[in-house]
């Protein structure tokens, strides 16, 4: 197999991956009709929010959301927050009524007694976003694109200058999240495909292997969940690119599409994809 650390992995014009790493990269795949699985039982998250005052780029005051003790917190302005608030509200009137959201307010707003007031608020209005009414609100795409969106672009500006290793830096947080979180969705599934294809690029070998071998995992692992049509085309690209890394390793494309075919997905969809690692 060819070092990845000395070769031009995705960087030729007429390599097919180009094409998958650029869907991956700035979300070009579609994602069809909603599915209708039941809604996963989740671990509790222990949530935690403090605060802090910052001077640009004007006086306002941050709110710092943590959902793990080692993970990088969540960093948020109150308006922001609102606005997240509201556009919850419009999917979920029921929301506005089961949990006391902080009120905006006109004067006082550096006032200590109400951002420890709005700090309290915060938490437990995460914490029920987050475990309550039995986990409905997790798996919210609102929710998730809320916590994820500027890392999202930060990211998608960093490959596109390819400054991998910037990408990484915010690539990671949002894996993090998404695992504590335990959500098995696209965005999870694109950021592992990323990490594994910047770590290469990047010459890291032993780390792409590693994070191409999670790719896969979490692929088979729920099977179930990403067989779903929506999901076909993304997890066609995720394979072909983690299965060209890991082509040597254990658990290879082949297995991988096994068990996706078990699952409901057509075999149309995985063969090509399937065969790649071979011919690398």
């Amino acid at each position: 197999m060819e070092n990845l650390g000395e070769s031009e992995f995705l960087g030729d014009d007429g390599d097919e991956d180009i094409f998958a790493y650029n869907q991956l990269a700035f979300g070009r795949l579609r994602l069809d009709e909603d599915s209708h699985l039941p809604t996963p039982m989740y671990k509790h998250v222990q949530v935690r929010v403090t605060y802090k005052l910052e001077a640009k780029p004007s006086k306002h005051v941050a709110f710092l959301v943590e959902f793990d003790s080692v993970s990088r917190p969540f960093q948020t302005r109150f308006s922001a927050l609102e606005r997240f608030h509201r556009r919850m509200c419009r999917h979920y009137k029921e929301l506005r009524d089961e949990i006391p959201f902080p009120k905006k307010r006109l004067r006082k707003n550096f006032d200590q007694a109400v951002i420890m007031k709005r700090t309290e608020l915060i938490g437990l209005y995460f914490d029920h976003l987050l475990n309550g009414r039995d986990f409905k609100y997790r798996d919210s795409s609102t929710l998730k694109d809320f916590l994820i969106h500027d890392l999202r672009q930060k990211y998608r500006s960093a490959l596109r200058s390819e400054l991998f290793e910037q990408a990484l830096n915010n690539l990671m947080p949002i894996l993090d999240l998404l695992e504590i979180l335990e959500l098995v969705c696209a965005d999870r599934v694109t950021a592992l495909t990323l990490i594994c294809l910047c770590n290469a690029k990047s010459g890291q070998v032993d780390t792409a292997k590693m994070f191409s071998q999670k790719t896969l995992q979490l692929i088979t692992s729920n099977s179930k969940i990403l067989s779903a049509k929506k999901y076909s085309s993304l997890i066609s690209e995720a394979i072909s690119v983690a299965g060209k890394v890991s082509s040597h390793t254990e658990l290879n494309a082949y297995q991988v599409s096994s068990e996706m075919e078990d699952a409901g997905t057509p075999r149309s969809t995985i063969s090509t994809t399937a065969s790649y690692a071979e011919d690398f």
